[in-house]
């Protein structure tokens, strides 16, 4: 009989984590192909008990400061059941800070399934690796699931502290996943651009649903759990993100009430289809609720196609110095532009509320002083989430409309010599011609001056292609010039900088890194123009071009 976490009881998970598990061996024993069978660069991998390992992916996320995060649009379209997956915002943000780069922060998710040999291992039986133990664990409850992140985690803060990532002064844990952590991973997190992070499945350049998940039909899973790994995995490089097993996340369901969650707490959520669910219905917005107990056994409930992968984080303060970091960060968000000319008088009408709160007695109207201070001061923090996604859009035109003038201008180059080249045939052309007529050659003079009339011919057409190359090109940095223009003039440098800063991680994360001298010279165009209010349109042409 297959054997699952369902069996392993609250006291084996004890037991193991008060020590009374094998003892952690000198290094991982287990053959890659049963822990990580499509290995990659930048695999986090964590050691089990029993020799075994884990096998984790990071998911980056951008970060100006420590409260920042990034807005993105979860859910779907689907009519009937847009009372659980309408569309609606979710804010993600990442945990463990990069030492090298502060614009970047990730947390790591499972990169497949837990399987059934790795969560044996966690309650301390170790099985004879193999493809059976392979499969994905699932009849386990979400109690089971949640318990196994303890367990696991004791289990490496006891016998493999140093493999445990760190933020601050604290070691990482493992949990299940939040959903909106989970989603944003299964639809390509920063991986993927804006149209295809919103498709019904993640992008997959490299064929059909088919080869990516595990899903009903014979064409497919055909109705039976596959090892973990088998298929391409998403642009995370995270595998059976959809189909084979569903996978629970960590917070409980709650109904969607036209573009937000309801308020009505539920059951647990699983995500992301299993070998029963069809090609046509497989989506990455894809959550049921299921009860936390079955009525009919009077146990925590489990299903035969629902298991979990894992997640590593870390708490938000861990240490004194990241708590002043934070207050810091707090007490910016509803800051103006140092630069914008309301900035001062902004600042002086919110402490101006202030003083009179704290000089006021009577305290119904000090309270609703500190209420109207308050809701100024939250509103203005929402006017600049909003102003620096703005800006961010407008730092990402400016570094494309750079790289199109370059373009135009590789293209204007190319023709211009394609040109010569004809110019100098033709002139060629036309000295044997002359010859030809000297020397009487009537015939080699038809050639010639049939030569002749196809090369004039030729070079009419590529001066008409070099006319409309270079209005392309004029068009394209006037279009420019405009752009840099209009956000130096209603943006401060210490407004846009940030923005640049978390493109860079975008470009990167997007393998579209050749734009970032691009958006790194429009900037610096930006605060040009912000110094002497001059748009010197031919410097920033030749600096383009010099890219």
């Amino acid at each position: 009989m297959r054997r699952t976490l369902l069996l392993a009881t609250f006291f084996c998970l004890a037991a193991l984590t008060a020590g009374n598990a094998p003892a952690a061996p000198a290094g991982i024993e287990w053959k890659e192909k049963y822990y990580n069978p499509k290995p990659q660069p930048n695999d986090l991998v964590l050691p089990l008990p029993c020799g075994g390992a884990m096998a984790f992916r990071p998911i980056t996320i951008e970060s100006t400061d420590w409260l920042d995060d990034v807005k993105v649009e979860l859910g779907g379209t689907d009519e009937n059941v847009a009372y659980k997956e309408d569309r609606r915002d979710a804010y993600v943000a990442g945990t463990f800070t990069d030492a090298k780069d502060k614009t970047r922060r990730t947390y790591y998710l499972g990169k497949y399934e837990v399987t059934h040999l790795q969560a044996a291992a966690l309650v301390g039986d170790c099985l004879k690796p193999s493809t059976r133990e392979a499969l994905p664990e699932v009849g386990v409850s979400w109690f089971n699931a949640v318990e196994s992140g303890r367990a696991y985690t004791e289990w490496l803060l006891k016998n493999a502290p140093d493999a445990v990532p760190r933020e601050g002064q604290l070691a990482g844990y493992l949990r299940l996943p939040t959903e909106d952590e989970w989603e944003f991973a299964a639809r390509g997190g920063l991986a993927v651009d804006n149209a295809a992070f919103r498709g019904r499945v993640f992008p997959m350049p490299d064929g059909n649903l088919a080869q990516y998940a595990w899903f009903q039909g014979s064409g497919s899973a055909g109705g039976r759990l596959r090892p973990a790994g088998l298929l391409k995995g998403n642009p995370l490089g995270l595998h059976d993100i959809l189909g084979n097993a569903s996978e629970m996340v960590f917070e409980p369901f709650h109904l969607n009430k036209r573009g937000r969650l309801h308020g009505q707490v539920g059951g647990f959520i699983s995500k992301g289809g299993d070998i029963h669910t069809s090609d046509t219905q497989m989506r990455s917005s894809m959550r049921d609720e299921h009860s936390f107990f079955d009525d009919r056994t009077g146990k925590a409930n489990h299903l035969s196609t629902m298991g979990f992968r894992l997640a590593i984080s870390a708490p938000a303060v861990v240490s004194a110095k990241r708590l002043t970091q934070i207050q810091k960060a707090w007490e910016q968000l509803p800051a103006p532009d140092s630069a914008d000319q309301t900035a001062d008088d902004q600042r002086a009408a919110i402490a101006a509320v202030a003083n009179v709160a704290k000089s006021v007695e009577d305290k119904t109207l000090r309270d609703q002083l500190d209420a109207a201070r308050l809701g100024f001061e939250r509103v203005s923090a929402e006017r600049n989430e909003v102003r620096n996604r703005a800006v961010k859009a407008l730092v990402r035109t400016g570094a494309i409309f750079a790289n199109k003038v370059k373009t135009d201008e590789v293209r204007l180059s190319a023709v211009e010599k394609a040109k010569e080249r004809a110019d100098a045939l033709r002139d060629k052309i036309r000295a044997r011609l002359l010859d030809a007529r000297t020397a009487g050659q009537a015939d080699k003079v038809a050639r010639m001056q049939s030569a002749l009339d196809r090369a004039g011919g030729q070079i009419a057409k590529i001066s008409k292609n070099l006319d409309q190359l270079r209005e392309a090109r004029d068009r394209s940095l006037a279009y420019y010039a405009d752009i840099v223009v209009s956000v130096a003039s209603d943006y401060s440098v210490q407004v846009v900088s940030p923005q640049l800063d978390a493109l860079h991680v975008e470009f990167e994360l997007k393998k579209i890194k050749y734009l970032i001298p691009y958006a790194d010279l429009f900037v610096a165009h930006i605060s040009e123009y912000r110094r002497n209010g001059k748009a010197n349109v031919e410097a920033w042409h030749r600096a383009l071009s010099d890219l």
